[in-house]
């Protein structure tokens, strides 16, 4: 929510469409958020059969469910064993050289998409 002084979290301005927008989707509004997020889900995950011979569909669509399953607030909201089709993605994807090797790089874990967790790069930091 806005602050009287029309200003969100870190004292930013939100004025204009900005603050409607962040309004729209504050904490209040997080619930709604997370069933509208669901019902996306179920027509993807029914979809899914025809939408997989895409390749780039498939590049965008394993990052998407990693931060749902860790930046959604907490974790208990996102299940990803509702949708077999994307569950059985995200563990066959993971498994690809390309997803193994960023994994590896960014100590994303071993199962970066279908149960991620936080990452824990082996040098430097996750900020």
């Amino acid at each position: 929510m806005l602050a009287d002084d029309n200003t969100i979290a870190g004292g930013y301005a939100a004025a204009g469409p900005i603050g409607s927008f962040v309004e729209q989707f504050s904490c209040a509004n997080w619930q709604e958020s997370q069933r509208r997020i669901n019902a996306h889900l179920h027509v993807l995950d029914q979809a899914w059969p025809i939408i997989q011979a895409h390749e780039a569909l498939r590049c965008y669509t394993a990052p998407m469910l990693r931060w749902l399953g860790i930046y959604g607030g907490d974790p208990s909201w996102f299940d990803l064993s509702q949708f077999a089709n994307l569950e059985t993605f995200a563990q066959a994807y993971e498994r690809t050289r390309p997803a193994v090797r960023l994994a590896e790089a960014e100590g994303l874990g071993q199962t970066p998409f279908s149960n991620p967790s936080l990452p824990n790069p082996p040098e430097g930091s996750a900020l």
